[in-house]
């Protein structure tokens, strides 16, 4: 990648595809390009894209709040097809955050825990508990 960027407002990776994702206020559009800056392509430009100021990412689609229009919008990730407004008439948004469902799995393990703030699932499947910074389990590993 090369430049041609006037005003980086947002960026996330799509790690399975090994792609960047952002959105270019100036320009208009939002592109993506391969980790190594190649393959760079406008994903979602034209003249109803006015002000995109944040891009998020979920399953095949990409999301993008447009600023001027006050809209949160979607298209393909890979084409830009499909894109439809998701919601409209929403002032001073300025991040999307795109949130998969539980997986049913970390849901059933997390269930039979019990634990008092968190549960995560480790990359084996096995669930534990866990306190936010400045707190730690007590010697029942839930609490």
């Amino acid at each position: 990648m090369s430049g041609g960027l006037l005003s980086l407002s947002s960026l996330a990776v799509d790690s399975d595809a090994r792609r960047l994702f952002w959105s270019d206020s100036g320009q208009r559009r939002v592109e993506s390009a391969a980790y190594d800056g190649s393959s760079r392509r406008a994903v979602v430009v034209g003249a109803r894209l006015q002000v995109p100021v944040s891009v998020a990412l979920l399953g095949r689609h990409v999301y993008w709040v447009d600023d001027s229009a006050g809209t949160v919008e979607r298209a393909d990730k890979q084409t830009g097809a499909g894109r439809v407004v998701v919601r409209t008439r929403l002032s001073q948004l300025t991040d999307v955050l795109a949130v998969a469902p539980a997986d049913a799995r970390c849901v059933s393990a997390c269930g039979r825990l019990r634990c008092s703030h968190a549960c995560v699932v480790d990359a084996a499947g096995a669930p534990r508990c866990s306190c936010p910074p400045a707190m730690s389990l007590g010697a029942d590993a839930r609490t």
